[in-house]
């Protein structure tokens, strides 16, 4: 069940990212955000206690809004990360 649990939260990281407009993979190639500072975002993700939400906007939003729902526990990086 963990990896369930570790791979939902990896995918609604990477949706919420892709809903602010933040290509993950390219900053992770390139070495802008870096893997050590990636794992902390998905450890934020699996804290979060708005998964539910988080679903619900990533069900409905398309993608590039560019600024994550105030609940987002990683807003503030995501909104740092968009070019």
């Amino acid at each position: 069940m963990d990896d369930l649990k570790d791979n939902l939260h990896f995918w609604m990281l990477w949706g919420m990212a892709r809903r602010a407009g933040v290509d993950l993979a390219g900053l992770l190639r390139s070495g802008r955000l870096g893997h050590a500072r990636f794992e902390e975002m998905l450890a934020v993700c699996r804290r979060c206690r708005h998964a539910c939400d988080c679903l619900g906007e990533l069900s409905y939003l398309p993608a590039g809004q560019e600024r994550p729902p105030a609940f987002c526990g990683n807003g503030h990086v995501l909104i740092f990360l968009h070019v």
